[in-house]
């Protein structure tokens, strides 16, 4: 009965071991990988996107909201507004006004705050 306990605490060791080994390969993974793409919008990671026609709005972590040109295959700004929230904005949606032209922004941060 002792040698089959130990066995099985043998067994159950190297599985913590490769569970361990698979861990760290993982996580070596990940701390290689980049933003790269959040990052495109913004200095800090984008957290909020939404569209209407050809506009594309996003918002990140800085609290900044970007509209960009969506009808060409880059996207190109259109304009900015630095730090229009505290915090980062946590959510967006965007609606036209007056023609193909004007658009308004709503956005919500988790600065508890809500901006049009």
């Amino acid at each position: 009965n002792k040698r089959a306990r130990t066995t099985y605490e043998e067994q159950a060791s190297k599985e913590l071991d490769d569970l361990d080994d698979q861990c760290l390969l993982l996580y070596k993974s990940i701390r290689s990988m980049a933003l790269e793409g959040s990052q495109y919008g913004d200095a800090r990671p984008l957290s909020a996107v939404c569209t209407s026609g050809n506009i594309v709005a996003t918002g990140g972590w800085s609290g900044t909201i970007q509209l960009w040109d969506g009808k060409k295959d880059t996207l190109d700004v259109l304009g900015r507004k630095g730090m229009a929230h505290e915090d980062r904005i946590m959510g967006m949606d965007m609606m036209k006004c007056r023609g193909d032209e004007d658009h308004m922004v709503a956005t919500a941060s988790i600065d508890l705050s809500a901006k049009l």
